[in-house]
């Protein structure tokens, strides 16, 4: 019984109180309207750019906060509580993959979805082709790759090889001269 001091708080809202005087036995009314929402999200989904499969363990940046996130097994990672800012900056980084950056605003009571789709660092594939019955290298062959739009020729001792490969699985085929 007598007055009392009630104190209302929400995530990203600005809090609200009020004091109460409550009678013995009797229920005491206070209804509180909050304010608008003072902070904001960034959140996302990191994917490999050739296969559009998440991408979990990435490093995400923001200068909203200076801290590092990591995205979980689904891709996601997320920033919460942040100013509203019209630009804040982020990161994206992982091992066999190129960094990427990207610039986005936060506006009060929203989420900013920025989605990435990270590419592949390029590899090389290279070998001999050679023949069966001597071991030797095979000059001349027609070497066909999925992984190219044309073909490629073997050198005197065999040799070929296909630079900037994106990452991924393919398909090879070989015509002797």
């Amino acid at each position: 019984p007598g007055l009392q001091s009630v104190a209302v708080t929400a995530s990203g809202q600005p809090s609200a109180g009020a004091n109460v005087s409550v009678a013995t036995g009797a229920t005491a009314l206070q209804n509180f309207t909050l304010g608008t929402a003072t902070v904001g999200a960034i959140a996302g989904t990191v994917t490999d750019s050739g296969s559009g499969t998440p991408i979990a363990g990435v490093s995400v940046t923001c200068s909203c906060s200076g801290n590092t996130g990591t995205t979980d097994v689904n891709g996601h990672y997320a920033f919460q509580g942040l100013a509203p800012s019209a630009s804040y900056s982020l990161q994206f980084s992982d091992d066999g993959y190129n960094s990427q950056s990207a610039n986005v605003s936060v506006s009060a009571g929203q989420t900013t979805t920025e989605n990435v789709a990270l590419t592949g660092i390029p590899g090389q594939i290279e070998g001999t082709v050679t023949d069966a019955q001597d071991d030797d290298g095979v000059p001349e062959t027609t070497v066909t790759c999925t992984c190219a739009a044309g073909s490629t020729t073997t050198d005197g001792n065999g040799n070929y090889a296909f630079d900037n490969v994106i990452p991924g699985t393919y398909s090879m085929t070989f015509t002797a001269p």
